[in-house]
């Protein structure tokens, strides 16, 4: 099946479409009524040809990040949000962060229980209630749209709208229809009774089809036709309906699978037994697999073994295929309540008891214990001329020939230590090294020791090569080059010019000559019996060598341990490295695909450079290489690749290209290699001024002292939103756009704004570098304090003329007192000054209170052996960055500044202004873990600038009744909060673990519901002395 489709596509914008482009979209750009249209036709699916078990399985079944495990349905909205349903309220994800709508978490939205939902076509979306009704969420917003007095009991079963806008509503007790404004109850005048519906379902030819707990009807008329257990179905209740692309209907009911094709029934058994049959949901994808939800019997897919254009999704009869997935291969429950299918063609699956799970088509497949290896760690892979597929792992050599795999081991003589290094000769002998075992070889099914360690040197087999003569060469750990020339074997030491003997890997040339990458000497040329050396002194980067490619243009390529890429062409080396863009220093293995693209491997993953780049980096034509990074969100189980063998990597003849990990081997097609072309929709979620969210009414002005502002964005992409890149500009204060890299939290802060109106952009690209460069944008002022008006100015004009310059003097104190109290916010908190400023702190005497206050520590851990080794300018610009940004922070969240200790900081809430205790607490956990984030984009960018450290911050966070005021002499006084609260927060910092946060249980109380804390862990630790119970909080945990 061609995988490619490239759509000649003629999009119609209405003005409204055109307004929202052309204009600015408060919370939305128009890029995702766009995406709407072009999505199906740009996103691939799940790739039929692979088996259920060779899709990537990726869960999210945490409590800590969903308010219940039970995924009742599942929808996603236009704007690419994942909507679920829980007995415990809606959760909205965007790929990153779950929200919460549930009566705990929004004042608006009471009923809990969320069984249906339905996205509507203006971008809204419908979330039906058990008992509740209905509501409407439209930009995070809920309301009541229909209640139990409207819909009978409030109790919704599914919720539908044809494609005349009617809104269908089942429920236990009837089915409601909203027309024009207008509810009604249709089937009042179809029959005797009413109907129990669970599904609702519009086909092609545009008739209504109605799932019950009677059968299935179809609507004709003002009356109904009936499918029953009479006519063949095989369970009465149906709880899902799904039409294929042939108009056959297919049918889930509480007894199995059914299929209604040219009025006749057909009923499928799927596996697990009669247990197993009770169908809960069904989904057909955009390739025709057809996938059914069952209660106790997990995930089942529908397929038929045709060629493409064949087979039932073209309504001929031939053989079909049922598989299944349960928690046996990873579903967190057998249980599936409901399957979807989002607009990049990832599958979820909401499970009973289970949460939620993603299969995707991932670009690697992996092979590993769960595809027959006796042990996940691969070390080499060798393909013979007859394509089988060799693959050394530590547990032995498996054979795969044709699909069948083959497991050798110990039985068949094999070294215990494992398979490390393969070849099968010109004469069909197949050679077999253990490492440290020594060189066998595989006679009549059994192995035969051929070369052992001697003790005297010679420890280790790395490589194992045969030229086009016959010769066989051996590379090994302190026995030199060892080759099997006139039935026996020879030695190359450095007793005979030999620079190394530590052999790491071999290669012959097209010319014939063999090429030798060693431990320590470089890399050496051996042709008609003259060794030439290549080693730093000649332009390497590095000496110890990893592994050697030699393309199709003749070039050699050198991967180095530590030293990166070297490219050997005509006597000339030229180096690549991180500095330069590379992925990596330390290259395992190198392979070339027919595009002209190296794939290399290393201990942090795969990654792809083409050749150009590399060209023209070298050139000057480029700044920069680009690589491109495989990782788990492509199927890869650990990206820590193995280079203990050989081959560490291949590339078979069907151009896929392999290499061995940690966890099994993984395969690439890259013929086959899809690319997300869906760029992700951007949207503004909420827009902070001053610690308050402002409402988006389109009048977003600001008062002057609200000009510390945050922005949080998202871009809705499930794929591989870890993948996610942002940029973003505040237009009248940052000059260009500004880099915020994956991971990193989505939120943007600007403090200290002057006066004016201020567009905020931001735009995003998904996994695979598409841009979307129309992002959302968002435009609010901020508005000009007294002094900063055009009627101050012009008050102060009239002034200058008539009292000549006395009203100007008093204009002018009251302005030097505004330049002093800005001068002041450099040495204290803003809320400290501005309380001395209007007098409500006394400035004489030592006046103090008690009051009950939460107090925050930090440090930096590694920070001192950085300063011993880094010259003082530089540690200096390090520490006032770091400080800078903590200190803004400290602003956003209204908390006031204490002072700083070196690296260290001391603030606290709660003074001088009153703040209520649970608020301090919740500002100060919030402040916390923004910092954390931050703390997280300070460390890369100091590693790219070439600062090598390992800096990060610990946290300690204490409420209690402290004493605050003014401490110190007549002369010199500080505001600040001393107590036992004080010395808690104090050693909780001292005693809490590098790059967490760890608080009291006052705190913890007081904020256990805060959404940060649904997404990060907290674990319980005792602190000696105290009796208490205190919660270290890891912001980098966010399951799922």
């Amino acid at each position: 099946m061609n995988r490619v489709v490239i759509p000649s596509i003629l999009l119609i914008l209405s003005k409204s479409v055109l307004d929202r482009i052309n204009g600015i979209n408060r919370m939305r750009s128009a890029f995702p009524v766009l995406a709407v249209l072009l999505q199906f036709s740009l996103a691939f699916g799940l790739d039929p040809g692979r088996s259920i078990r060779q899709y990537k399985l990726d869960l999210w079944s945490s409590e800590e990040i969903l308010p219940a495990l039970s995924i009742q349905c599942l929808a996603q909205s236009r704007d690419g949000y994942l909507w679920l349903g829980t007995p415990e309220g809606a959760v909205r994800f965007d790929g990153v962060r779950f929200t919460c709508f549930s009566g705990m978490t929004n004042e608006v939205f009471s009923p809990d229980d969320v069984t249906a939902m339905l996205p509507l076509s203006g971008g809204a979306i419908w979330l039906g209630t058990w008992g509740g009704g209905i509501f409407e969420s439209n930009d995070g917003k809920l309301k009541s749209i229909a209640d139990e007095k409207m819909l009978g009991d409030g109790r919704i079963k599914s919720l539908f709208q044809d494609r005349e806008g009617r809104i269908w509503v089942g429920t236990p007790n009837g089915l409601h229809c909203l027309e024009a404004g207008r509810w009604s109850e249709p089937d009042k005048n179809w029959g005797s009774s009413r109907l129990n519906v669970g599904t609702v379902l519009q086909r092609r030819d545009g008739s209504l089809w109605f799932g019950t707990t009677q059968g299935v009807a179809r609507l004709e008329a003002d009356h109904l036709r009936w499918y029953g257990t009479a006519d063949g179905l095989p369970g009465a209740s149906v709880r899902a309906l799904v039409e294929d692309k042939t108009g056959t209907l297919w049918i889930g009911t509480s007894n199995g699978l059914c299929r209604l094709r040219q009025g006749r029934l057909k009923s499928y058994a799927l596996p697990g037994g009669a247990n197993n049959q009770d169908v809960f949901s069904l989904c057909l994808d955009r390739d025709g697999n057809l996938w059914i939800g069952t209660d106790g019997g997990g995930l089942n897919r529908l397929r038929d073994e045709a060629a493409p254009g064949q087979g039932f999704e073209a309504g001929q009869q031939v053989a079909e295929t049922i598989e299944r997935l349960t928690t046996a291969e990873g579903l967190p429950s057998d249980s599936i309540w409901s399957i979807l299918e989002d607009k990049e063609g990832n599958l979820w699956i909401g499970a009973f008891g289970g949460g939620i799970a993603r299969l995707q088509e991932s670009k690697f497949v992996t092979f590993d214990t769960g595809s027959g290896l006796p042990d996940d760690l691969v070390w080499s892979i060798y393909e013979d001329d007859e394509q089988t597929l060799y693959l050394g792992t530590d547990a032995g050599l498996t054979v795969m020939t044709a699909g069948r795999i083959r497991n050798l081991g110990a039985a068949e003589g094999l070294p215990p230590g494992g398979t490390t290094s393969l070849l099968k000769d010109s004469r069909g002998t197949l050679w077999v090294a253990g490492g440290s075992e020594g060189l066998y070889r595989m006679k009549a099914g059994k192995a035969i020791a051929e070369l052992k360690p001697d003790g005297q040197g010679f420890e280790h087999v790395f490589s194992i090569i045969e030229d086009r003569s016959g010769t066989l060469w051996v590379g090994t750990r302190g026995g030199g080059l060892k080759y099997w020339r006139d039935n026996r074997w020879h030695v190359m030491s450095r007793a005979d010019g030999l620079a190394d003997d530590v052999v790491r890997t071999l290669l012959e040339d097209d010319e014939a000559g063999i090429w030798i990458g060693t431990q320590q000497a470089g890399v050496l040329y051996l042709r008609n019996g003259r060794i030439t050396r290549y080693g730093k002194e000649n332009g390497l980067s590095d000496n110890s060598i990893l592994c050697l490619h030699q393309d199709s243009d003749g070039i050699l390529w050198i991967g180095t341990d530590g030293g990166g890429l070297n490219r050997l062409e005509k006597g000339k080396i030229t180096s690549f490295g991180i500095r330069d863009g590379l992925f990596h220093d330390t290259i395992f293995q190198i392979l070339e695909d027919d595009a002209g693209d190296l794939w290399m491997s290393c201990n942090r993953g795969i990654f792809r450079v083409a050749k150009s780049d590399l060209a023209a980096f070298s050139s000057g034509r480029s700044k920069a290489i680009s690589c491109h990074v495989y990782g788990r969100s492509d199927g890869i189980k650990s990206s820590e690749c193995n280079n203990g063998g050989h081959p560490a990597g291949i590339r078979t003849r069907d151009g896929r290209i392999w290499f061995p990990t940690l966890k099994g081997a993984v395969a690439i097609d890259p013929a086959r290699h899809t690319v997300n072309r869906i760029p992700p929709p951007v949207i503004i979620e909420d827009f902070r001024a001053g610690g308050r969210s402002v409402p988006a009414d389109g009048r977003e002005s600001i008062r002057p002292e609200e000009n510390n502002v945050e922005f949080h964005f998202t871009a809705p992409s499930l794929s591989a939103p870890e993948r996610i890149r942002f940029r973003y500009q505040l237009i009248g204060s940052d000059t260009d756009w500004l880099e915020l890299n994956p991971g990193r939290e989505r939120i943007a802060y600007y403090t200290n704004l002057s006066p004016g109106r201020y567009t905020f952009r931001v735009i995003a690209c998904n996994n695979d570098g598409l841009w979307n460069d129309t992002g959302a944008a968002l435009t609010y002022e901020v508005l000009p304090d007294w002094h900063q008006t055009t009627w101050f100015y012009g008050l102060l004009a009239v002034g200058l003329i008539l009292s000549g310059g006395g009203l100007a003097h008093g204009a002018r104190r009251a302005l030097g007192s505004l330049r002093l109290t800005r001068s002041l916010t450099h040495y204290h908190s803003r809320s400290l000054v501005e309380t001395v400023r209007t007098g409500e702190l006394e400035q004489d005497g030592l006046r103090d209170e008690r009051r009950i206050l939460t107090i925050f520590f930090s440090d930096l851990t590694g920070f001192s052996d950085f300063t011993d080794r880094t010259e003082p300018e530089r540690v200096s610009r390090l520490i006032n960055e770091y400080l800078t940004e903590m200190a803004s922070l400290i602003e956003v969240h209204r908390g006031t500044f204490g002072r700083f200790m070196g690296d260290g900081i001391m603030a606290f809430f709660g003074a001088p202004r009153v703040m209520p205790a649970e608020e301090q607490a919740r500002q100060a956990v919030a402040m916390a873990v923004a910092m954390q984030q931050k703390m997280k984009g300070l460390a890369e960018k100091w590693l790219n600038e070439g600062l090598d450290h390992d800096i990060r911050i610990r946290m300690g966070i204490a409420q209690g009744t402290v004493t605050v005021g003014n401490f110190g002499s007549s002369d010199l006084m500080q505001y600040t909060a001393v107590g036992a609260g004080v010395n808690l927060a104090s050693r909780l910092e001292k005693n809490c673990p590098p790059g967490k946060i760890l608080v009291n249980q006052t705190v913890y109380d007081a904020t256990r519901a805060l959404p940060c804390y649904s997404r990060h862990r907290f674990q319980a630790l005792e602190l000696a002395g105290h009796n208490a119970q205190f919660w270290v909080l890891d912001p980098e945990c966010a399951e799922g």
